[in-house]
Parts: C-alpha cells; structure tokens; sequence
C-alpha cells in the first residue's frame, strides 16, 4: 500500500489555478523531492498535504487514511506528519530542549517520556550539548537541526520538507542535505521534499517530481530526470543541457538519425519511443559529455561526419579544472557551450570540432515549454 496518494488533487485561487489536477503515489520510507521555478505549485501541494491549505478537488490519503477530499479535511494537527520550514519557525524564548518537547507537551505526552524523547532525537542531530541555549545563541545550520528535532520527535508518519536549506550558506547546505539524507534513510520515514535546486533535488531525492504551472511533468528516478527529460523545459531544469533543433531523417528499432540544419546529421541510440519518422524533435547532450579539438588536429580528421561537427568559439570561461567554450553552428540558430579539461584547447573565433558518441544524445519532441 503506497504510504501517501494524492489524487487529482487542485488547488485554485478566484481564476488562478497553483495547482492543476496532479497525482502522485510515494512509496513507505522514500524521499521524494518535488522540483521547480517559484510559482510551479509545489510549495502548495506541500501545504495541502499538511493541512495548512485546503483542496479544490481531488483527495490525500496516508496509507488507509483520507485525509483530504470534497468532504472532509484533516485537521493539521491530526495528520501524523511533521514538518520543517525554511524559516525555521524555532520559538526565540525557549529554549532547545523546550522547542523540540513543544508539539509533545500540546499532545499531553507524559513528562518522562518527553525527556526520553527529546533527548533522543537531540542526540541524533548532534545538538545534545546546546539544549540550554536559546535560538538566538545558535547558528543557521544549527536552528535548523534543532528544526529538525522537533519534527522527528513527534515519530511522525510522513516528514515534510519547505525549500529547508534555502537560508543557509553553499558550504552549509550541502552537508547539511547529507545530513538530513542520512536521517531520513536512518529513520525510514516517507519524505516529501520541496526546493528549487537541482543540486538538492538529485543529491537527496530518491524519485523527483518535476513541476510547472502546476502541473507534473515527469516523476522519475535521478538519473533517468537527468539523462532521459520527456521534454525541454525537464532537461533545463536538472543541470545544463544543450538543445538542437532538427528533424528525424531515419530510424529503426535500436537508434534514430535526427537532421540538423543542412549537413549535420546525429545518431542517438536513446529517444522516447514515440519518435517519429520527418518528425520536429529536440535533440539534448550535456555539455560534458562531448569532445572538443581544434579543427586540423588528429581527433578531427572528418569534421562533419556523423555526431562530429565544425563549430566556432564565441566565448571562452575558465573555471579551474574545466574550461567552458561557448559555440555557434553556422547556418544554426542555436548556441551552446561544452566543457573540456584544461589547458584551453582553442581561443574566441576559433573553428572547433565538437564530437560525441550516440549514446550521449538524447532525442525527444517539441514540446511548448
């Protein structure tokens, strides 16, 4: 039995509709992150779930229980779910060990056993030894594991998490996204976890669950989000994609030929399989996935061969153990960039050789995005 299912589920505010007719099914003790641009939904249908909005249409179950429908709602007290919030939410007069025995106490937990608990999970968040210390006295990533204690404490059935690590500094959040990973899979609690970044998203999640207008585009496992988008707008979300625009000249059961522009022609041996024949597609590679030499080296004796083609340099970044180049295709309305190792392998206006196998590109249709 799945351990929370939404079904159908909208939200609308007058004429504007956050969230439009979703469903999603999370699996006992998965994490699951929801990912997308401000304003997709996600941050509603979290609070949907928690009970801190209410449906339109459609229901929320965990495991057997119906939480939400056209009849009834939860309250959110009354839900089993703990939640931690981007801001925190800590009480700035108490202290720590009385933030986290707060939800204890309003559910009559005897005193003992408040100890016992609070104690626990401070431990577990390596906070024990600042139980007497008010918020104030603490820093960022530690408020936010007090946060965390308190949402656990309460042995919650499902954790929600709102864009937690938002506020912290790049070093801080990422070994706090560990952190918390390595206590949800500790603890085996169903997880659904809100952000806007990818890095969170494909460092954390177990599945991601794409968003945009409040719908759900694509829900899938890091990997395939990353390497197999069912469109554009998913590839660009999930790290840096290059996009070419062409048409489907070939294909059989094992790979597709896609035309760009006039004289390039690309094999991918990946595509959805609904392709086409003469079929308007776009074609995705990552930019480190693919070699670049000077044109006349030996690498690039046949520039203009199957997935190998002549490029020019239009911009150059370095970024230490990688440079970036920034290339136009002539006759090619469409820019992208790749990476390559240093030294700088070419300079601006430069003609390149771009070359990869067809296993790197990744065929999919136009879609609107």
């Amino acid at each position: 039995m799945p351990a929370v299912e939404l079904e159908n589920l909208t939200r609308k505010y007058g004429a504007v509709t956050a969230v439009d007719d979703i469903s999603l099914v999370l699996s006992e003790g998965e994490m699951l992150a929801m990912l997308g641009p401000s304003g997709c939904g996600k941050t509603t249908t979290l609070r949907m779930l928690a009970g801190l909005e209410h449906p339109t249409s459609g229901s929320i179950r965990i495991g057997e229980t119906v939480l939400a429908n056209g009849r009834k709602s939860v309250p959110p007290e009354d839900r089993g779910i703990g939640m931690v919030f981007q801001s925190y939410a800590l009480w700035p007069h108490m202290k720590v060990f009385d933030n986290v025995a707060y939800g204890l106490k309003l559910r009559k937990v005897p005193k003992a056993e408040i100890a016992q608990r609070v104690s626990n999970v401070l431990a577990i968040v390596d906070m024990a030894p600042y139980s007497d210390r008010f918020p104030a006295q603490l820093s960022g990533g530690q408020q936010q594991r007090v946060a965390l204690a308190r949402a656990i404490a309460l042995e919650p059935n499902v954790l929600l998490f709102d864009e937690p690590l938002s506020n912290l500094d790049a070093a801080l959040r990422e070994s706090m996204r560990f952190e918390i990973r390595h206590l949800q899979q500790r603890l085996g609690t169903t997880s659904l976890y809100v952000t806007h970044s990818q890095e969170e998203a494909l460092a954390m999640a177990d599945r991601i669950a794409v968003m945009q207008a409040g719908r759900i585009l694509q829900v899938d496992r890091p990997d395939e989000i990353y390497h197999r988008p069912t469109n554009r707008f998913v590839g660009k979300v999930v790290g840096v994609a290059n996009f070419l625009r062409g048409r489907v000249s070939a294909r059989s059961s094992h790979d597709v030929h896609v035309m760009v522009g006039e004289s390039i022609c690309i094999r991918a041996a990946r595509s959805i399989d609904t392709i086409a024949m003469s079929q308007d597609v776009d074609v995705m590679f990552r930019p480190d996935a693919v070699e670049i030499s000077r044109l006349g080296d030996a690498k690039s004796e046949t520039p203009n061969g199957e997935n190998s083609f002549v490029c020019t340099v239009s911009k150059i970044s370095y970024l230490g153990s990688v440079v970036e180049y920034f290339l136009d295709i002539e006759g090619v309305d469409s820019a992208f960039r790749v990476q390559g190792r240093s030294p700088v392998v070419a300079n601006i206006s430069e003609k390149v050789v771009v070359s990869f196998g067809d296993d790197v590109p990744w065929v999919m249709p136009v879609m609107d995005d």
